[in-house]
């Protein structure tokens, strides 16, 4: 695909440009040549930024037009789109007329025409022409990092709820471990021991989702997942001293927020980190198992649950409606190593007592 440069510096002086107060003026050439002999007298830095702007944007516009000239058939329907818009837009006006495609240098009077066309005769074609402009910036960035990064265009499919994610990552880690995540039940839960990564990779297959949703590449080798109408994430909820909320009530007031805004006739993703860890293991257990089973109920929602509990991860074990992932890790010549790989099962690994030993008693 052709490329089209854009020049930040420029395009934030046009826009400096195009939002100036003084009005533009149809002139006539007499009106021209009298105002320019008036300024070779007396300096105006008002015609400066006109004189700048105008020659600037005349310049993207026949950026825009050499761009739209080379778009073909073969290239995707949102550039050809692009390319009709921007052809409608300088060869059915007046910019056919005064922008010719082979035009160099300028005067007085035609710097007077374009502005008057450029701030109030084609104001709205112009931003028309810039929203094409800045959209192919964003779609170029895009690709750029995408290639740089080794980043993949993610699969998003209508016909099916299967989500497959391979060798993702967490994009800001500088050596990060690549991992593969796969569900197809209702709900996902997630177990390891602390320092493992679990609150690393939930957020990391969040911001995959994300990012999918959001048009963008993201951090794999491929993902495909299923057409969401809304993602709700639960991570490191506050407790509030001025509202009189602790974590715990935190957390519940979080699920049923979450809860209420969940409608039957559509698809949403929920995240949630070590739900109800505000509160003792037996109080954790029970309310947890109490949100799972409302979860169930519900076959429009996708869910992610990370946990300590191993008993709650091991009563759910024979459903058929949830799947169990952990993060690897174990305690090897007196030393916790965390391999950050995510393996399909669940973990009963408990490290929290030899930390605590280790930091405070060693």
């Amino acid at each position: 695909m052709p490329s089209l440069e854009v020049d930040r510096n420029e395009m934030d002086f046009i826009e400096f440009y195009l939002s100036t107060h003084e009005q533009p003026v149809e002139a006539s050439q007499f009106h021209s040549f009298v105002t320019f002999i008036w300024r070779k007298l007396k300096t105006s830095p008002q015609r400066y930024i006109i004189d700048r702007g105008s020659e600037l944007l005349e310049k993207q516009i026949q950026k825009l037009r050499i761009f739209a000239s080379k778009i073909t058939k073969e290239h995707p329907k949102l550039i050809q789109n692009f390319a009709k818009k921007i052809r409608e837009g300088i060869e059915t006006t007046e910019f056919k007329e005064i922008i010719p495609q082979n035009y160099k240098g300028t005067t007085p009077h035609r710097t007077d025409q374009l502005d008057f066309l450029f701030r109030y005769q084609r104001s709205t074609t112009i931003r028309e022409l810039l929203d094409i402009l800045y959209s192919m910036d964003a779609i170029q960035t895009l690709r750029k990092i995408a290639t740089d990064r080794n980043y993949c265009h993610p699969q998003i499919t209508t016909l099916n709820s299967h989500y497959r994610i391979t060798d993702f990552y967490h994009p800001c880690l500088k050596n990060p471990t690549k991992n593969n995540w796969t569900m197809e039940n209702c709900i996902c839960l997630f177990t390891g021991s602390n320092m493992a990564g679990k609150s690393t990779t939930l957020k990391t297959i969040a911001i995959c989702i994300w990012l999918a949703h959001c048009g963008f590449p993201i951090p794999a080798s491929s993902m495909k997942c299923p057409v969401l109408d809304g993602i709700f994430v639960s991570i490191n909820l506050p407790d509030s001293l001025r509202e009189g909320k602790s974590h715990f009530y935190a957390e519940v007031l979080r699920v049923k927020e979450i809860l209420s805004n969940l409608e039957s006739d559509k698809k949403f993703f929920i995240l949630f980190d070590e739900l109800f860890k505000g509160t003792n293991a037996k109080d954790a257990f029970e309310a947890s198992d109490a949100v799972i089973e409302l979860l169930k109920k519900k076959n429009n929602i996708s869910s992610i649950i990370s946990t300590h509990i191993i008993e709650l991860a091991l009563k759910y074990e024979p459903d058929e409606d949830c799947c169990f992932y952990y993060l690897e890790s174990e305690i090897k010549d007196n030393q916790l190593l965390c391999y950050h790989k995510l393996n399909k099962g669940i973990s009963e690994s408990r490290v929290g007592y030899w930390i605590v030993r280790k930091e405070l008693f060693s």
